[in-house]
């Protein structure tokens, strides 16, 4: 610390009856210090919206001129600032309503004659989780990439967590998770039907949450998990066509026999959705006219499949039409016996 003693003569004339006498006295009058920092900035921490306070001590003689800095541009006072002087030796600066932009280091240099001192510090500010850029709801095709960016802000840095339909979800096989400073992705390769839905994006640190929220459908154009397949059974069984199908949306389902739209009563022909996506074409008490080719056309806004099998009745040998008793004179010609059968396979006749 640099100082330097000061001392004064003061002259004082001395009166006395005709006599005339002068006095010198010498002594310190005060010491000339350089500035030092009695007691340094230090670290603080202030929330956003709040108020933030940076206090120092500084000695010297005379009176050292204090200058505050902020990220190197010297803070003026006014608006949110104000400089305060507890006594001649401390230094504070208070900040309300703090900002994001409030943060950072902060400097004091204190000078006068003799030198220079200065303190540094830094200001954190904190700050509850915040999106910078949120979710929006999305339509992708199936096989696309289904892709969910967002942006945050907050200190400390927000715990970010992800969820389908209210239920976690986790990096793996189909799922990438991409954190990269403040800028968060999750991606679904090849995405599939089964992945529309509601996803969520949860934001948390000590000072709150915060959640954005993704309505997502994945469009899909008609196709058959299973097929239709050939059908055999006998006359009067219940016989049965299955089919499982995917699309989205949800496809139309239609049916035909022969190329042509099949009839049904709701009872002994009838379609029902066994469970999702499941359709069974049920056909009561079969006969010979139910035999033939039976298709299943599905169909959205993305396109058409169909899939077709065959329905064949195995039916015992029967006589539609029997002999009869004939008569005949010998030697007469164009003797002809007719008789009508039915059956599935065709029966083999033998006379």
């Amino acid at each position: 610390m640099k100082s330097l003693i000061l001392f004064t003569t003061v002259k004082i004339p001395l009166i006395s009856s005709g006599s005339h006498a002068t006095c010198f006295i010498s002594g310190v009058i005060r010491q000339v210090e350089a500035p030092s920092i009695k007691a340094d900035l230090t670290d603080a921490e202030a929330t956003e919206g709040g108020s933030a306070m940076l206090e120092l001590k500084i000695t010297g003689y005379p009176k050292p001129k204090v200058t505050w800095f902020h990220k190197g541009k010297e803070v003026s006072t006014g608006g949110r600032i104000r400089f305060l002087f507890a006594d001649e030796e401390t230094f504070t600066l208070v900040i309300k309503n703090v900002t994001k932009n409030d943060g950072g280091k902060y400097s004091v240099k204190a000078t006068n004659e003799m030198g220079e001192a200065e303190s540094t510090c830094n200001l954190t500010v904190l700050s509850a989780p915040s999106f910078v850029k949120g979710l929006k709801d999305m339509s992708v095709m199936a096989d696309e990439l289904l892709k969910f960016e967002v942006e945050i802000d907050g200190n400390p840095a927000p715990e970010v967590k992800w969820y389908k339909d209210g239920k976690p979800l986790a990096a793996g096989d189909r799922i990438k998770i991409v954190d990269k400073a403040g800028k968060q992705s999750l991606e679904i390769p090849k995405c599939k039907p089964t992945d529309s839905g509601s996803y969520s994006c949860v934001i948390t640190n000590d000072l709150g949450n915060q959640a954005e929220f993704s309505n997502v459908v994945v469009k899909a154009s008609p196709t058959f998990v299973k097929g239709m397949e050939n059908v055999k059974g006998l006359e009067g069984d219940t016989l049965k066509f299955n089919v499982e199908i995917n699309g989205n949306p949800k496809p139309t389902v239609k049916w035909l026999k022969d190329g042509k739209e099949l009839s049904m009563d709701g009872h002994r022909i009838k379609v029902t959705e066994e469970e999702t996506n499941v359709y069974t074409l049920t056909i009561q008490k079969a006969t010979a006219a139910d035999v033939g080719a039976y298709t299943c056309e599905i169909r959205n806004e993305h396109g058409l499949k169909a899939s077709s099998g065959n329905l064949n009745i195995k039916m015992k040998p029967e006589f539609i039409k029997k002999l009869s008793d004939m008569e005949a004179n010998e030697g007469d010609l164009g003797l002809i016996m007719n008789t009508t059968v039915k059956g599935y396979p065709p029966p083999t006749v033998k006379w």
